[in-house]
């Protein structure tokens, strides 16, 4: 069953209509590839920057590109800050 907290934001199908793959926009807004997917398809909380520089680039309103959840989930700038990360185990095996 998909976790209800983990579903595609509207920023992806925006990203999508105005042909910029998540990749690329990351790096046009400066922030890490991976954060930026993660946030796309809402599995953790916006970085300030993505709040400020993904508005900008698309020219859309923030609440037009991530639902009120995932707008009002905090970042933590850290993994375990995911939602379903998986906890590793010492010494680096999965």
């Amino acid at each position: 069953m998909p976790n209800p907290r983990r579903r595609r934001q509207p920023a992806r199908d925006h990203l999508a209509k105005q042909r910029w793959s998540i990749n690329k926009a990351a790096d046009e807004i400066g922030v890490p590839r991976g954060h930026l997917h993660n946030v796309v398809f809402g599995t953790c909380g916006l970085s300030d920057e993505v709040r400020e520089r993904l508005p900008e680039l698309l020219n859309l309103p923030l609440e037009e590109l991530f639902e009120s959840d995932v707008l009002t989930r905090p970042y933590t700038g850290h993994r375990d800050g995911h939602i379903n990360h998986p906890k590793r185990k010492a010494g680096g095996s999965k």
